[in-house]
C-alpha cells in the first residue's frame, strides 16, 4: 500500500504518541480509549514539533541545540503486518523508516531551527510506501508552531499537597480553539499516575484549556513527578477518506517540566478513648496520618529504659488507629507507648 499525503504550503501532522497510543496507563478515572487507539485504524502521520523544558517559574526554553523535530510514523491496525517501510520527502526522495515492530515503523530527525526543519521538508507530497496502492489527500496551509507550553504556578507546583485537589495552570495555546487538543501526563517512579484525556474523549483538553485539575490523593505526599504538556493545533483528523486509514495533521509544541509534593503532614501522637477491656486488656485510639508507619510498645516498668516491647509496627490507612491488647503473658499492668518513623 502506498498512501501519499500532499500539501499546499509547510504542514505537519500530529505526533504518533499525541494521539493516545500510551492511554492504557492513564490513571483509572480516565477509561475513554481514543478511537484511533483501538487497533482498527492503521495511522499515517508526519510531524514537525518542538521541545521545551521549564525549570523554574520564568518558563519554558528549547531543550539543546536541536530541539526542532520532524517525524514519520506508521502504526498499522491490530491485523496488518509488513517488514519494511518508507517515507518519500519531496525534493530527496525516500528514506528508509525505521522497524520498532512489524506494525509500528519511524522516521525522525532532529535540527536546530524551524526555518531549517520546513527548509529540509518543504511542501509537496510525501508518500509513505508499504506496496503498491496510492492515495493523496490536501492538508491546509499551516506554517507556525504552537507556543512553548510554560506553566504559570511553577513554584506553587513544587510543594503541593497530595491530600487536596490542585489546579496545575499554563499560559494559554496562542490561537488555539475547541478543535485542538492539549495533552497532560504525570509519571511517577512506577509509570503514569495521571493523564488528562485523550483526543475525541469526552474528557480531553482542547486548545482553550488554561488549567487542569489533579484530583486529591492522585498523588503521594514527598515525591517528585515528571510532567509532559503538549499543544496540538489539529489541522487534520480524516478517517473518512481512506477506509481503514487515519490521516492525522497538525502542529505540535511541547513542554518537560516537574512537579513535586511536600512531605505528609504528620498528626500529633495522640492516645485517646483508653478503657479496660474484659480480660485485663486495654484498648485506645492512636491518631494517625495515611502512609506513615507507627510502632506501639509495651513496658512492665518505666524505671527499665530497656524494657519496651514492640506489639504493633503498621502503615496508617486512616486518620484514626484503634489498638486492643492483654498485657503480655506472665507481666502485670504495665505502660503503652506509640511513635512514628
Amino acid at each position: 500500500m502506498k498512501t501519499v499525503i500532499s500539501a499546499r504550503t509547510t504542514f505537519i501532522v500530529l505526533s504518533l504518541l499525541t494521539f493516545g497510543l500510551s492511554l492504557a496507563s492513564a490513571q483509572t478515572t480516565n477509561t475513554c480509549v481514543s478511537p484511533l487507539d483501538g487497533g482498527y485504524y492503521s495511522k499515517f502521520t508526519i510531524a514537525e514539533f518542538a521541545e521545551y523544558k521549564q525549570t523554574n517559574e520564568a518558563g519554558a526554553v528549547p531543550i539543546g541545540s536541536n530541539s526542532f523535530y520532524f517525524e514519520a510514523a506508521i502504526a498499522l491496525a491490530s491485523n496488518l503486518t509488513a517488514t519494511a517501510a518508507m517515507v518519500t520527502i519531496p525534493n530527496s526522495g525516500p528514506e528508509t523508516m525505521n522497524t520498532n515492530d512489524d506494525r509500528h515503523f519511524s522516521y525522525i530527525v532532529a535540527t536546530n531551527s524551524f526555518a531549517n526543519l520546513t527548509s529540509a521538508f518543504p511542501d509537496g507530497e510525501y508518500a509513505f510506501i508499504i506496496s503498491n496502492n496510492t492515495t493523496s489527500i490536501s492538508l491546509p496551509e499551516f506554517t507556525i508552531l504552537p507556543n512553548a507550553p510554560t506553566l504559570t504556578n511553577y513554584d506553587a507546583a513544587q510543594a503541593i499537597d497530595a491530600t487536596k485537589d490542585f489546579t496545575l495552570s499554563w499560559v494559554p495555546f496562542s490561537g488555539g480553539t475547541a478543535q485542538d487538543y492539549i495533552d497532560v501526563q504525570l509519571s511517577g517512579e512506577n509509570g503514569v499516575v495521571f493523564k488528562s484525556g485523550e483526543l475525541l474523549c469526552p474528557i480531553s483538553l482542547d486548545g482553550t484549556a488554561s488549567s487542569v485539575l489533579i484530583p486529591a490523593n492522585t498523588l503521594v505526599s514527598n515525591q517528585t513527578y515528571e510532567v509532559e504538556i503538549d499543544f496540538v493545533k489539529v489541522l487534520l483528523l480524516d478517517t473518512n477518506s481512506i477506509p481503514g486509514d487515519a490521516l492525522l495533521a497538525g502542529t505540535e509544541a511541547v513542554t518537560l517540566t516537574s512537579v513535586s509534593t511536600s512531605a505528609a503532614q504528620v498528626a500529633a501522637l495522640t492516645l485517646s478513648n483508653a478503657a479496660l477491656v474484659p480480660g485485663g486488656g486495654i484498648q485506645f485510639d492512636l491518631a494517625t496520618t495515611p502512609g506513615v508507619t507507627y510502632t506501639v510498645q509495651f513496658n512492665e516498668n518505666l524505671s527499665n529504659p530497656l524494657g519496651w516491647t514492640s506489639l504493633l509496627t503498621t502503615d496508617a490507612v486512616a486518620t484514626s488507629l484503634s489498638f486492643t491488647n492483654p498485657p503480655p503473658a506472665g507481666t502485670n499492668a504495665g505502660f503503652y507507648r506509640a511513635f512514628h518513623n
